[in-house]
């Protein structure tokens, strides 16, 4: 099972990338800014969980403006920009109901759709939410992190947005390096 990537336009013309994954009903993923999926497929075992969530389903992941597939040159990360790009997937895709799994700072993301649209989503699976946290997608904090992740640096990139979500935790929190 190979993705396909494809890209749809935002109501703001930001280009957003996403791959689809897998056949059946459909489970829109919306990750964290450095949870693009390429990322995903090729860290160690990844690949095997996309393919786990795919099994009897359709994952349609997209990559969060100023990372991954999408457009990278954006500067406007408000609430309503992101649920502008997740619409323009859901309206890309004709999907008139679907699962919506979801982590960390997109779940805000998540749940104001939901709350918006519950007839169109199923479930709605949130991962680590939380109701407050420090604002680290700016611009050049995405591009610094998604940089870092890309290189040799998967280890410290992980950290360092474990420590950004929960400053105050331990570091041995952060897992393994």
């Amino acid at each position: 099972m190979e993705p396909e990537f494809r890209f749809c336009k935002s109501a703001d013309g930001t280009e957003i990338g996403y791959a689809m994954l897998g056949e059946g009903p459909p489970l829109v993923v919306v990750f964290p800014c450095a949870g693009e999926f390429e990322l995903a497929w090729a860290i160690p075992g990844g690949r095997e969980w996309c393919m786990g969530l795919a099994r009897g389903r359709t994952v349609v992941w997209f990559d969060r403006r100023g990372a991954g597939l999408s457009q990278r040159d954006v500067v406007d990360f408000t609430l309503e920009a992101e649920l502008a790009d997740l619409e323009a997937v859901v309206k890309a895709e004709a999907l008139d109901r679907f699962d919506l799994l979801t982590a960390y700072d997109s779940c805000s993301i998540a749940v104001a759709y939901a709350a918006a649209q519950p007839e169109r989503v199923g479930r709605l699976v949130l991962w680590g939410p939380f109701a407050r946290g420090v604002d680290f997608r700016a611009a050049a904090s995405v591009k610094a992190i998604t940089d870092l992740a890309r290189g040799p640096g998967w280890s410290i990139a992980r950290r360092s947005v474990a420590d950004t979500i929960m400053p105050s935790g331990p570091p041995k929190q952060s897992g393994p390096s």
